[in-house]
């Protein structure tokens, strides 16, 4: 759905773009060049706006804008955030606080030496935590939500997009 929207926004721009060159064609052809020149680098700077606007309709799947608004009222202070085997670069950002990385490192193995609280190292010490807890919240991707789903993790959904589910303690 994401792309057939950027889809039309490209052929948009295709069209601009083809229509600025064939009009550009006619005027040199006339020996207006100057006027076709700048016709065709304004065409060609317009059929590039329209493609970036269209870009637009991928932010869903590149962005955690959507399920952090869902999840943003429902946080109090103190309650716990997970992130299991996955970051969503953005969800800190909008959601405005930190969370707590689980089973995952990559790009922020020296940041978790640093502050080593917002990391746990096993899907297994995250399960005994969640118990623990008496609120909390955890993102996840949708096959590890699958997963968790049919084993009968304790959880409820509180929101999902294309790429991953955030679930609450019950």
């Amino acid at each position: 759905e994401m792309m057939t929207g950027l889809a039309r926004w490209i052929t948009a721009a295709a069209g601009l773009w083809l229509a600025t060159i064939v009009i550009a064609l006619v005027l040199t052809w006339k020996q207006w060049r100057m006027p076709a020149l700048t016709l065709l680098a304004s065409g060609s700077f317009l059929a590039t706006i329209v493609v970036l606007l269209g870009h637009d309709q991928l932010a869903p799947f590149n962005s955690a804008h959507s399920i952090a608004q869902r999840v943003k009222p429902l946080l109090s202070p103190g309650v716990p955030f997970y992130s299991v085997r996955n970051y969503e670069q953005t969800l800190p950002f909008y959601i405005k606080r930190p969370i707590t990385l689980v089973d995952y490192t990559d790009e922020m193995a020296f940041g978790l030496t640093q502050q080593p609280e917002l990391w746990v190292p096993t899907v297994a010490e995250f399960r005994q935590r969640w118990a623990q807890d008496r609120d909390a919240f955890a993102l996840l991707s949708q096959s590890t939500y699958a997963a968790y789903k049919a084993e009968g993790f304790p959880m409820t959904e509180i929101a999902q997009d294309q790429r991953n589910v955030i679930i609450r303690k019950p």
